[in-house]
């Protein structure tokens, strides 16, 4: 948001569900969810996923270490 520069984005994970949707995984620290990069950072990914009949998730890293969830 600052720099308004284009960038590459590298998902932490892509999954393919049992009914055939393909979701992109992000994880990300706790204390950066609320992040202003972060967030720019996810609503692009959103608006792409949503363009690529996709699925984008961010999930807090705690999140990930106390359950199941890919």
């Amino acid at each position: 948001p600052e720099t308004n520069v284009i960038r590459s984005y590298y998902p932490d994970f892509i999954s393919t569900l049992e009914d055939g949707t393909i979701e992109i995984v992000e994880v990300k620290g706790d204390n950066k969810i609320d992040d202003v990069v972060v967030k720019a950072k996810a609503d692009a990914a959103e608006e792409m996923a949503s363009e690529s009949r996709m699925r984008y998730r961010m999930l807090p890293s705690s999140a990930i270490m106390r359950s199941k969830v890919i």
